[in-house]
């Protein structure tokens, strides 16, 4: 299944940073002043696996839609 965040930070590129070159297969796009949605496709997950994927964005607040929770950097 895709992942479908909520990313917390003022700046998308900081996000993209630490995404690295999963950037160019995933959408990153504005929510809200410091909000930014991330969608990442099933075949993303399954060649670096979710646990990777959230590492990446472990130094930011994200909310996974799916969960309906927040985890907190």
């Amino acid at each position: 299944m895709a992942l479908q965040l909520i990313v917390q930070h003022h700046n998308s590129q900081e996000i993209s940073d630490s995404l690295g070159t999963l950037t160019e297969s995933i959408e990153l796009f504005p929510i809200a002043p410091a909000l930014w949605g991330v969608s990442v496709p099933t075949k993303i997950i399954d060649v670096f696996g979710e646990d990777s994927i959230r590492r990446n964005l472990s130094q930011f607040n994200v909310f996974d839609l799916y969960r309906g929770e927040w985890r907190y950097a």
